[in-house]
């Protein structure tokens, strides 16, 4: 009965590790995006600040 419990209570909190990894790395992603955005615009003589 125990390794039944455990087993779903991973199986459960497997998904929620999923998703929060996704979002971290999306966030990551785009912030990356935004930054080299920003330093491209910045050394190609774009007004950005």
């Amino acid at each position: 009965m125990t390794r039944l419990r455990l087993s779903g209570a991973r199986r459960r909190s497997a998904p929620r590790r999923g998703s929060a990894l996704l979002l971290v790395l999306t966030l990551t992603l785009g912030f990356a995006a935004l930054a080299m955005s920003a330093i491209y615009l910045t050394s190609s003589g774009g007004i950005l600040l």
